[in-house]
């Protein structure tokens, strides 16, 4: 599954922000596992700092609602498109960035 693969790559890669961006533009339902395999998701992207982007899910988050997974809480963050996620994503890193310069500059400017 999915979820299988984006743990065996987590567990290859250094803790760090880095993204998992998941498209279910195309995807018509879910069984019953899926709650189950987005909450082992949710525990292996908190240990392993990263964050899970979902883009297209519509009428399926309100049922992983129904059944208590909370996608607005984080690592997990949700977007109505694809190309609304990247884009989400792209922010955050730019932002990450900035503001990790700032600091940089302000560490740099202080007398010691």
């Amino acid at each position: 599954s999915i979820v299988q693969r984006i743990v065996a790559m987590a567990a290859g890669k250094t803790p760090g922000h880095w993204y998992a961006v998941l498209d279910f533009s195309h995807v018509t339902g879910l069984d019953s596992s899926t709650a189950l395999s987005f909450e082992r998701l949710r525990r292996v992207a908190g240990r392993h700092q990263f964050e899970v982007v979902f883009a297209g899910l519509g009428v399926l988050a309100s049922r992983l609602a129904t059944s208590g997974l909370d996608l607005s809480a984080k690592p997990f963050h949700s977007e109505a498109t694809l190309e609304a996620a990247l884009r989400w994503v792209r922010h955050t890193i730019a932002k990450r960035v900035l503001s990790s310069a700032e600091r940089s500059s302000v560490n740099h400017s202080c007398p010691s």
